[in-house]
């Protein structure tokens, strides 16, 4: 997320954007008129909402969080500590802390260079180019489904850019083109395939716990997100290869040993990887556990949901800043704080989650009124349609703007629709379909922060990026609808 989007050059812009919105957060709700059958409270919070999301898509998404939490701590209906306990006191929070902080901890090891380098160096990757970018691939999907996208495609385009100069590739080319494009399209699936590590899914799983007391659990999810995304990715990859038409000669010159070389430059794994390596596939463990036992042992499964998702990555998080080794920290506090958590994220997924509370707040009443006005155009609408109308405009949107703004814009739309008894899909169906949806961002330097990287890098053409990228986004869209729902239906 870019916080000042209104450069300095625009300042005029800047201050009549900046004063639209705060009229519209702390003034039109107070005086316009409320329409027939809404509260003054719920067109405060649309106001509210809707000067936030003036402020995120054009000036900034840092300040402006905090901005649209005091805003709606001056509601009535609501108060500081209904606020507070909604942003920064939620679950999703904590445990997104203590995944941020343990994911640093892996990332400070050689454990993910030394796996990517351990697939590539397989007898297999030396068949062909093909073979070898099979591999590579597959590598990255790997890991992207354990670590940040950031991370995933750093690592990887550096592996590539050592593979490139080993080659004598020196420029752009359609192989950069289709392996830069590979990478952009990876780091994203692989963010919906999972929860460890990524926001999004979460984020949505977090308003279904709030506004239906239940839980979605990891392992229920991934039923539904880890088939739908290989799909997904095997579509786009078979689509990129036929338009782009890559000649991918020049990588049957990277040699095995080549790739060992890379290998045994890469320290001894010591006791600190070690410890952190076992911390974190534990961690993983138990988030999955409780799907695993349920159907075998009830009553742990039931234990283990109830000590919450946060729980496992904090005591890891404890456990690695407790022990030493040669007299150190495994994991320093202060580094993984000041290093390893993106505040600027953390604020904002508090802001949207307060957001998000206040629309599903009973004594606000604004899900009632939007059931109200949006279940009759739900009742004439096939369920296929509807579902494919939501995939494609929570996929399209997310390329254009902030997935986390995307998200909770869609959800307070669109959850009102499977409450109804003309309802198209159910409640869980859609908290699965938007937290995927979200995650897919390709196209756009305001879709995610992997994709501003990419467009800096010099392997790829931006118009590429975008043309290939919007073009992702519509095959993603329809592989959701048309493959992942039947998934889902089975599993809820």
């Amino acid at each position: 997320m870019n916080d000042e989007k209104i450069t300095k050059k625009k300042t005029p812009a800047y201050a009549l954007v900046t004063a639209a919105a705060l009229l519209l957060m702390f003034i039109c709700g107070r005086v316009l008129p409320v329409p027939s059958g809404m509260s003054r409270g719920a067109l405060q919070v649309l106001c509210i909402f809707a000067g936030a999301l003036l402020l995120w898509m054009t000036v900034s998404t840092t300040w402006s969080a905090l901005l649209t939490i005091a805003a709606l701590a001056l509601l009535p209906e609501l108060g500081y500590a209904s606020v507070f306990a909604s942003s920064f006191g939620t679950w999703i929070f904590v445990y997104l802390l203590g995944v941020f902080m343990l994911t640093y901890a892996l990332s400070r090891t050689a454990f993910l260079r030394r796996i990517s380098l351990f697939f590539l160096s397989r007898r297999a990757a030396q068949k062909g180019p093909w073979s070898f970018l099979i591999l590579y691939f597959a590598a990255a999907v790997l890991m992207g489904c354990i670590v940040t996208p950031e991370v995933v495609f750093m690592l990887f385009l550096a592996i590539a850019e050592e593979l490139f100069a080993e080659v004598g590739i020196r420029g752009r080319n359609k192989c950069t083109t289709f392996i830069v494009l590979g990478l952009i399209f990876t780091a994203s699936v692989t963010a919906m395939m999972t929860p460890i590590a990524h926001v999004f899914p979460l984020l949505l799983i977090s308003f279904y716990t709030r506004d239906f007391g239940n839980t979605i659990g990891l392992g229920q999810y991934m039923l539904f997100s880890v088939p739908t995304g290989l799909l997904v990715l095997i579509v786009l990859f078979a689509a990129t290869v036929l338009l782009l038409r890559p000649d991918v000669s020049p990588i049957a010159g990277i040699t095995r040993e080549k790739i060992e070389g890379m290998r045994r430059a890469l320290p001894a794994p010591d006791h600190r990887e070690i410890i952190t390596v076992t911390a974190f596939f534990v961690c993983v463990i138990f988030w999955l556990l409780p799907d695993v036992l349920r159907p075998l042992w009830p009553e742990a499964s039931t234990y283990l949901t109830g000590l919450g998702t946060a729980f496992p990555s904090l005591l890891a998080v404890s456990v690695l800043c407790m022990l030493r080794v040669e007299g150190e920290e495994v994991l320093s506090f202060h580094k993984a704080i000041r290093e390893g958590v993106p505040w600027e994220a953390m604020v904002m997924v508090g802001a949207v989650t307060a957001v998000g509370a206040a629309m599903s707040n009973p004594s606000i009443g604004l899900t009632d009124y939007l059931t109200g006005i949006l279940e009759p155009l739900v009742a004439s609408m096939p369920p296929a349609v509807f579902v494919l109308t939501i995939a494609l405009i929570t996929v399209l949107m997310t390329n254009l703007t902030s997935n986390v703004v995307t998200g909770t814009l869609l959800y307070a739309i669109a959850m009102p629709m499977t409450l109804g008894a003309a309802a198209s899909c159910s409640p869980e169906a859609l908290v699965c379909i938007l937290g995927a949806g979200i995650s897919l961002a390709y196209a756009t330097p305001a879709a995610t922060s992997h994709v501003t990287i990419a467009y800096n890098t010099r392997w790829v053409r931006g118009g590429d990026i975008a043309r290939y990228g919007f073009l992702a986004a519509v095959l993603s869209a329809l592989v959701l609808a048309f493959a992942g729902t039947p998934l889902l239906d089975l599993i809820f």
